[in-house]
């Protein structure tokens, strides 16, 4: 008897596949969780075309487009040639598509005319949680991340950077017609190396003008401000959306994509990529727009501190929602840090840590900001604290906001008991989702250019990690096809 170390292939033995293509995924197989998803969908809702009437050639299904792109972002697959190669060789996609074969063209062709409609499927998803009671709406937590554009920061300059880069281009150009006049002339010399370069400069110099012409038209080198400063924001030409921010990676063409889940299981209710660098008021509009879903008000809103915009939060306060964010000018608690002068109510002044006071002194071409002044210079520049509490040659002043009640407001239910439970939360209930769309889906830079082709990105993604997060907590892929049964019927 013969014994055989490793086990045997059977490439030459004979077998025969289901004799229905229904029967090539098991019934616990997830991919019957993306099927039967896109089959809750209302198309005309998400401003999907499916005319079954149509005449002409027969096309493709959308619904069935639809679910071949979904369930591909779930493999971290957003390549339409992979998606193609797995439509003929995995039998997940074969079943999905029911045997059906779409090109790369056909996927991309798809993907890129329905961005619009990619970035509601996310929204149809939340809902569709909600009312399956997996999502209550009441706490919310909102965080920010920069997501790499599809475009390379040596494409990114001012606006005068490109308008000096084509008069370079333009200089060489007029050059390159002068030498090839001389070899006419001297009928020596060969054309052609010369005649490339000259198509060449031409072409980048009709880029850089369809650039400029878009620039012109969008204002997009308008000197925008950025806290106190004011800078020339740098257009790339690959991207023109995109804006060079910077993150862990250093600077590079980015969005910033603002996200909103729900306490109850961290379910994405909202995702949305920004021009802006920074979180600031973007709160309010990231809850409201997570609001939608459930059609009330949340209760609890936490965020970190990037979201300290006080005129910002006030828009939430205002409706009654509490708001848990960090106050960052508490992170300073050096002796003379402005939060250890005393404010007087009553007598609308500040008292410093020396005992002296600071009164009440308006100033011109400031929102929102009253400064506090000592009433004689002369006794603050006399005091043995002088160099320790300013840099100032003159005498120490603060700078009180009209809405500084609230921002005192604000820090107590950060520091209450209540509050830092709610904040220690924020870490697992909104910050881990960026890290699997990120590294498990892929998604750390964007494949598709403009903010829409962003926005159907991390909407297709972000229904991906909602669907298996609900896989799991429902107990299995039975489990919430039975729930969505329930729901189609319901």
């Amino acid at each position: 008897r013969k014994i055989m170390a490793f086990k045997q292939d059977k490439r030459n033995a004979v077998t025969l596949f289901p004799d229905s293509i229904s029967n090539y995924v098991s019934l616990d197989d997830p991919v019957r969780v993306y099927d039967e998803f896109i089959e809750l969908l209302d198309f005309s809702e998400l401003g999907i075309k499916r005319d079954s009437n149509k005449r002409g050639t027969s096309s493709y299904d959308p619904k069935m487009l639809l679910k071949v792109l979904v369930y591909s972002y779930s493999y971290g697959w957003r390549s339409s040639r992979k998606i193609e190669r797995a439509l003929s060789h995995n039998l997940s996609f074969i079943w999905l598509s029911g045997g059906q074969n779409p090109d790369h063209k056909t996927i991309n062709r798809f993907r890129r005319i329905n961005k619009k409609a990619l970035s509601k499927v996310l929204l149809k998803c939340a809902r569709v949680c909600y009312d399956l009671k997996l999502v209550s709406g009441n706490t919310l937590f909102v965080d920010g991340s920069k997501f790499r554009a599809n475009a390379g920061l040596n494409k990114s300059k001012t606006k005068q950077g490109w308008q000096g880069y084509k008069e370079k281009i333009e200089q060489r150009i007029s050059k390159l017609l002068e030498e090839i006049d001389q070899v006419d002339d001297k009928e020596s010399g060969s054309l052609v190396k010369l005649s490339e370069e000259l198509s060449q400069k031409s072409k980048l110099s009709e880029r850089i003008s369809a650039t400029l012409s878009k620039i012109e038209a969008d204002n997009l080198g308008e000197k925008k401000g950025y806290g106190k400063k004011k800078v020339n924001p740098k257009i790339n030409s690959t991207d023109l959306e995109a804006k060079v921010m910077k993150g862990r990676q250093g600077s590079h063409p980015s969005y910033n994509v603002q996200m909103t889940t729900d306490l109850d299981h961290g379910l994405i209710l909202n995702m949305e990529a920004t021009k802006d660098p920074n979180d600031l008021n973007k709160l309010n509009s990231s809850v409201e727009q997570a609001e939608q879903v459930s059609h009330q008000e949340a209760k609890i809103v936490c965020a970190d501190s990037g979201y300290s915009s006080i005129e910002d939060i006030k828009k939430l306060t205002d409706t009654g929602r509490k708001v848990i964010v960090p106050n960052p000018r508490y992170d300073n608690e050096g002796e003379f840090h402005a939060n250890k002068f005393t404010y007087d109510k009553n007598n609308d002044l500040y008292i410093c840590p020396a005992g002296k006071r600071l009164d009440k002194k308006k100033i011109e071409n400031t929102e929102n900001q009253v400064r506090y002044l000592p009433s004689d210079a002369k006794t603050c520049q006399g005091c043995q604290f002088f160099d320790k509490c300013t840099r100032s040659k003159n005498c120490r002043s603060i700078y009180r906001s009209n809405n500084e009640e609230l921002k005192e407001q604000l820090q107590q239910e950060y520091e209450s008991k209540k509050g830092q439970q709610i904040y220690k939360l924020r870490k697992e209930k909104v910050e881990y989702q960026f890290g699997h769309l990120k590294k498990n889906l892929g998604l750390g830079q964007f494949l598709l250019r403009g903010i829409k082709g962003a926005n159907a990105e991390i909407g297709i993604a972000a229904t991906c990690f909602n669907l298996t997060r609900i896989t799991n907590i429902a107990g299995g892929v039975q489990e919430i096809l039975a729930m969505f049964k329930a729901y189609k019927t319901g």
